[in-house]
């Protein structure tokens, strides 16, 4: 009796440890680690958020605090929407560090645009040294579980029913996170002109905008409704498209049009725009446009040689990296380095290369990550043929 008594105890802690294994362990989603930092995480816990960090990042997590608390209630006043669960931010110190934890690994990272990693109720940030791109990143994330919590529901059968009936388009959402995180931008500004202005599209309209960037024209829809017909009309739209479970009665509600309308109305405002603005200044004469890539790539750090001859920048391709040398009167360009792989599922670091030129033009510097260590590259072009 005993002996059965026993064996079945340890059948039973043997069950107990399995279960606590598969808890701790994501099956074929371990990362690489390059340091034992993530070893001790500490809490942050205030009004609104609990804060965790871990190694150095003590000074970073008390930036964060403070950010969120400070914008907090402006978003909630955005969207009028409160919470009554506590958002958790779970902050990097940079974005190699958030590539090498496993928290979160259930979902992919989101690379549409940089826009801030969200799973349920928790935010991933990280600090790429401007805090600028910080707060705003905060703000993305904590207006994009403002919305999931709105258009979804915050249990389980409201989420399922939601994502069944709710069927948004991509701008919807992305450019209203986008649009939370930062009102309007001279880069915005410039993208979307350049859309506007760009002779080789005959044919400019909203939707043709969503297909290539869903984001872009989201974000400049959720601006022109605020400028057009209040900010007030922003969690109206958001609170009757929930209730009708659709976006054209939500649209007819609130404005008294439908989206074919609205687009129209987009339109016409931004063309009005860009259109009464007068271009100054000549155009640049050299073509640097990368339309012989067959995929979409991110245009990294630009820096111009003191003599204005000879241009260095970098394309990231999902993580593979090529570091170019544009000649300026003739247009050739070569490449003078490369590193990285590609990776589809993770966000481009774009803090990196970081490129210098020497005052007198004959050196070219830049500074480059390999599993998290920086490395230091130089290029002489007086003693070293390139």
């Amino acid at each position: 009796m005993r002996h059965l008594f026993l064996s079945a105890l340890f059948l039973l802690l043997q069950a107990v440890w399995l279960q606590g294994q598969a808890v701790s362990t994501e099956f074929g989603k371990n990362r690489i680690q390059y340091h034992d930092d993530f070893d001790q995480w500490n809490m942050y816990e205030t009004e609104n958020f609990v804060t965790y960090w871990y190694g150095k990042g003590r000074e970073i997590a008390h930036t964060v605090v403070q950010l969120a608390e400070l914008d907090n209630s402006g978003i909630q006043n955005i969207l009028e929407h409160k919470m009554n669960d506590k958002i958790e931010l779970i902050v990097y110190l940079d974005l190699t560090d958030m590539k090498q934890s496993n928290l979160g690994t259930e979902e992919q990272f989101l690379g549409k645009g940089g826009i801030t990693k969200v799973v349920e109720n928790k935010v991933f940030v990280y600090f790429n040294g401007n805090h600028n791109d910080l707060r705003k990143s905060l703000r993305q994330g904590i207006a994009a579980v403002y919305i999931n919590s709105m258009l979804h529901g915050d249990n389980l059968q409201e989420i399922v029913q939601n994502a069944i009936l709710l069927s948004l388009p991509d701008w919807f959402q992305e450019g209203l996170i986008s649009y939370v995180g930062e009102e309007w931008s001279p880069e915005l500004d410039s993208r979307l002109k350049d859309y506007f202005t760009n002779p080789k599209k005959k044919k400019k309209d909203f939707n043709r905008l969503t297909k290539d960037d869903a984001r872009l024209a989201g974000h400049a829809m959720w601006h022109f409704l605020a400028k057009t017909y209040g900010e007030a009309s922003i969690s109206n739209i958001l609170y009757l498209t929930r209730i009708q479970r659709s976006l054209e009665n939500g649209l007819l509600y609130v404005l008294g049009i439908d989206s074919k309308e609205l687009a129209i109305q987009w339109q016409a405002y931004y063309e009005k725009k860009f259109f009464s603005q007068e271009i100054q200044g000549g155009d640049f004469s050299n073509d640097l446009s990368i339309t012989s890539q067959k995929r979409p790539v991110d245009i990294g750090r630009m820096r111009l040689s003191p003599d204005g001859s000879q241009l260095a920048y970098s394309l990231i391709d999902h993580g593979r990296v090529r570091v170019y040398l544009y000649d300026m009167k003739t247009g050739d360009k070569k490449v003078l380095y490369r590193y990285g792989i590609r990776n589809y599922e993770v966000e481009s670091d774009l803090m990196y290369p970081a490129i210098a030129w020497r005052p007198d033009g004959a050196e070219l510097t830049f500074l480059f990550e390999r599993k998290d260590v920086i490395y230091l590259k130089r290029f002489d072009f007086e003693n070293d043929a390139v």
